[in-house]
């Protein structure tokens, strides 16, 4: 019997083509707009809060949610495709969940979101935003615990 030696030409233009097909058929990612802000809660930064920007148009792509944590200081960066890229121009709902953290075992897990849904959800969002080439910064996100 005969072994066929598949590492020829056809095989190569096989993979070729399978690695077009694979990337090929995804829609481009959009561009993205670096993108920063603050969270404060009762004046007080939220440190490990959640942010979420809610497309409030439908995509014409790739559907995208760009979201941050926020760091002790409350600051965050926003993140789409990769971490802090920002986001696609666009008008947002901007939604924040604010949760305990307790441990379970040797995990921490998240609790109960302290603002208690006011601000988590399109609705009610903490903020609406128009994000252009120009925008760097989000306003900031005074927030009134419930």
């Amino acid at each position: 019997m005969t072994r066929r030696n598949r590492s020829g030409p056809a095989a190569l233009t096989l993979w070729a083509c399978a690695l077009a097909l694979a990337g090929g058929c995804a829609p481009a990612a959009p561009k993205t707009v670096p993108l920063s802000g603050v969270v404060r809660v009762n004046g007080k930064p939220a440190a490990r809060a959640k942010v979420f920007l809610t497309p409030l148009a439908p995509s014409d792509g790739r559907p995208v949610l760009p979201s941050a944590e926020t760091g002790a200081d409350g600051t965050f960066r926003v993140s789409t495709f990769l971490p802090d890229d920002g986001a696609p121009p666009g008008e947002y709902a901007v939604t924040v969940l604010w949760p305990t953290y307790a441990m379970s075992g040797s995990e921490e897990v998240e609790g109960p979101d302290r603002l208690k849904g006011r601000y988590n959800s399109v609705r009610s969002p903490a903020a609406t935003v128009a994000v252009t080439e120009a925008t760097r910064e989000l306003p900031p996100l005074d927030l009134r615990l419930p």
